[in-house]
């Protein structure tokens, strides 16, 4: 008989996740790099739960993940993931708050799902795509990072910044937007264009 993998939990009441740094070797011509996300914050391949709290001002150096990396199934519940920074150039400094993809031992059906209630994603900064929000990044190749199921409800993405789509970036996964606002950020809000429904500009 099978035995099913085991999943961590994690749960935040009231917590702040601030000022951390994770490294990744800085990329040379010809070489492989660092791992493609890393997280500055929480990384979570299991169940996360985050209440009433803070994710902010971390950095992922030369990796994705500023703030946060979920390859499992998160919900944050009025919490806040501002200021972080995925840092470096190119589609390997991606998601400056947030990077979600599905992977990891029980398979896409249940990983990279994500779901924002009343939650700000606010002044993050990437490299790459995804200042705010990157589901999925185009890494092309065998093992590409494919965006899971993302809803956001009454929450806000604003005043982030990244190559492109600098509020939300969707590469192969879904965004739902219910009574949320995405605005001001840099280049655009959402990207690439027609990916999102109810996002413009």
């Amino acid at each position: 008989m099978a035995v099913a993998p085991a999943t961590s939990h994690l749960v935040l009441n009231k917590s702040e996740v601030d000022g951390n740094t994770a490294t990744a070797p800085v990329p040379t011509p010809g070489g492989e790099g660092g791992p493609p996300i890393a997280a500055g914050g929480i990384a979570n391949g299991g169940d996360a739960v985050l209440n009433n709290s803070e994710v902010d001002h971390n950095v992922a150096e030369f990796t994705s993940g500023g703030g946060i990396v979920n390859h499992g199934t998160m919900t944050l519940n009025k919490t806040d993931v501002d200021g972080n920074t995925a840092a470096g150039h190119g589609i390997l400094a991606s998601g400056g708050g947030i990077i979600n993809a599905v992977g990891g031992p029980q398979g896409p059906a249940n990983t990279g799902v994500l779901t924002l209630n009343s939650s700000e994603v606010n002044d993050n900064t990437a490299g790459g795509d995804g200042g705010g929000i990157a589901n999925g990044i185009p890494l092309g190749g065998p093992m590409p990072l494919v965006g899971g199921p993302v809803t956001l409800n009454h929450s806000e993405v604003t005043g982030n910044s990244g190559a492109s789509g600098g509020g939300i970036f969707n590469s192969g996964g879904t965004v739902t937007l219910a009574k949320t606002v995405v605005t001001a950020n840099t280049p655009d809000n959402c990207a690439p264009a027609d990916t999102i429904a109810g996002c413009v500009g």
